[in-house]
């Protein structure tokens, strides 16, 4: 995980089909990322006002929106994402959706 301008966390996995997921929280307007319900998310980076939320995996492209919740972020001395809790659902125009939960060394179950 990394941290981008204080408003933004970004995950990368390669799967054991060596596939790239990619999924990106943003708390939009440059504020900073913290605990708490985020509505109305759209797709990370076009996200001028919401919330930023992107799923970018093979198959799974276009126009995206959704929802998560921070359950806990804290940061390291160096900036970095040191623990992190998120749920999220993204919605795509077509219908299709995924949901799923992000923990990263977090207190939250």
């Amino acid at each position: 995980a990394s941290r981008f301008q204080g408003d933004t966390v970004h995950f990368e996995v390669v799967g054991y089909d060596t596939r790239r997921y990619r999924l990106d929280f943003s708390s939009g307007k440059l504020r900073k990322l913290q605990p708490g319900s985020y509505d109305e998310a759209t797709r990370y980076p076009s996200n001028v006002n919401n919330p930023g939320l992107t799923w970018d995996s093979p198959g799974f492209y276009g126009t995206q929106r959704g929802r998560f919740v921070v359950h806990e972020i804290a940061y390291d001395s160096d900036g970095k994402v040191a623990r992190f809790g998120a749920d999220f659902l993204v919605k795509m125009e077509s219908g299709s959706a995924v949901y799923g939960k992000v923990r990263l060394r977090s207190n939250y179950k």
